[in-house]
């Protein structure tokens, strides 16, 4: 399984620092001028260092009163034995046409791979965590 790029890890771990399963929070610092980026932990999975927390990071825009994402990727972190910590897509969707699964999560653990689809999103989330950077000016 492919992880995101480690600049691309920084950022993710920066906007969920702290958050526990069902814990989440807004970061809005651009002041309007960017959509603000809504991070929840969803969940824990087990993988091959223990047990790690799935992460949501989305974009929303309002749509005849619906919430879309613009995109939404779900992430699964996995804390190594020596403190380093790695994320890992397992999910893209962008405003509900669109849906990509590219790991399937079991009764709280990793099962399958698809690891083309693994290796697109790795690569995409690297380039949004970089975008999101930027904007947010984390």
């Amino acid at each position: 399984m492919k992880k995101i790029n480690d600049e691309a890890g920084k950022v993710l771990q920066k906007l969920s620092e702290g958050l526990k399963v069902g814990g989440s929070r807004v970061i809005d610092n651009s002041k309007g001028t960017f959509m603000p980026v809504h991070v929840e932990v969803i969940g824990k999975v087990d993988n091959v260092a223990g047990t790690g927390r799935m992460i949501a990071v989305a974009h929303y825009y309002e749509q005849n009163g619906d919430l879309v994402t613009d995109p939404e990727m779900v992430f699964v972190e996995s804390v190594g034995m020596k403190g380093n910590i790695a994320y890992y897509p397992v999910s893209f969707e962008m405003g509900g046409m669109k849906f990509e699964r590219s790991a399937i999560i079991e009764d709280g653990k990793l099962t399958k791979v698809n690891p083309v689809l693994n290796r697109e999103h790795a690569v995409f989330a690297g380039k949004w965590m970089k975008n999101i950077k930027s904007q947010q000016r984390l």
